[in-house]
């Protein structure tokens, strides 16, 4: 197969834009050129990969018109062509993937099935490329995220006993980051959550010592950027969900009714959302102190 001309759909929250970065590097891997389009919801999302040199043409959808035409337009697990309404008509022929079930492999490795499969590429032979999050240089200790979708299903992904936590651990100075209403109060914390653009928030990942996250769309960020990364699980799925690497450590309580993700009646219906509530803060202060030793 000789060089040919692909554009790659992402969208739309910061974790899915991030877990389908390795498909572009699998692709300029195999020599083709690549151009990306995301489909999102907000506009300070394109800056997660603006400096990335592996990507032609880079397209945020509604705000940039999609100019050009491919050989093929590749589908991701998390964006299809319909999304982007009449605005790829004509622009090259969509590939579509009957991706795995989700629960058996992580995102990443789900993407990657459709260059497998269209393009040959050997996940076995080259590897899992790595995720990318562009940055600048800025420096910062600890870096802690709290965050999920505002909607109630969501919002049970947040760690309850954050302020307990940092208050452990009092030698030890924390930045909050994130959407306003999930920082903490503390001594020993400087909330910057509600205040920052995403890529000053990048930024001072980016220099962080350790991160601690809640399963969210920051921790992909901290997962791409090569940061140490504590990500607390509940209900989600830490086989689907978590960062790639193994500077990530996952902390979860193995319940038998979790993770429920996939359960709606269980997921739904639960009140008392013990998998999280049950992740004591010594567990996490534990391993954050043998990471920064």
């Amino acid at each position: 197969m000789g060089i040919i001309n692909i554009l790659i759909l992402l969208g739309s929250g910061i974790g899915n834009i991030i877990q389908g970065t390795p498909c572009i590097t699998a692709l300029k891997r195999l020599g083709h050129t690549v151009s990306v389009a995301m489909w999102s919801s907000m506009p300070a999302a394109k800056q997660l990969l603006q400096n990335c040199d592996e990507i032609d043409k880079l397209f945020f959808y509604p705000n940039d018109r999609i100019i050009g035409s491919y050989d093929f337009i590749v589908e991701t697990l998390h964006s299809r062509a319909h999304q982007f309404e009449s605005n790829l008509q004509h622009k090259g022929k969509v590939l579509t993937t009957q991706f795995s079930r989700w629960g058996v492999k992580n995102d990443v490795e789900i993407n990657l099935e459709a260059i497998e499969k269209h393009f040959g590429y050997n996940t076995k032979k080259l590897g899992i490329p790595k995720t990318f999050c562009s940055s600048k240089n800025h420096e910062c200790d600890i870096v802690l995220i709290n965050g999920s979708n505002s909607a109630l299903r969501w919002l049970r992904k947040r760690y309850p006993h954050m302020k307990e936590l940092v208050e452990s651990m009092p030698d030890k100075k924390f930045i909050c980051v994130g959407n306003k209403g999930e920082g903490i109060t503390a001594d020993n914390v400087v909330d910057l959550t509600g205040k920052l653009e995403l890529n000053k928030v990048i930024e001072l990942i980016k220099t962080a010592k350790l991160v601690i996250a809640s399963d969210s769309g920051l921790s992909h960020v901290a997962g791409a950027l090569g940061v140490p990364t504590i990500v607390l699980f509940g209900f989600t799925d830490p086989i689907k969900c978590k960062p790639l690497g193994d500077h990530i450590h996952i902390i979860r309580k193995d319940l038998p009714c979790s993770p429920c993700q996939y359960n709606q009646n269980t997921w739904v219906n639960c009140k008392d959302w013990k998998c999280i509530k049950e992740i004591t803060p010594e567990s996490i202060k534990d391993k954050a102190l043998e990471i920064l030793k």
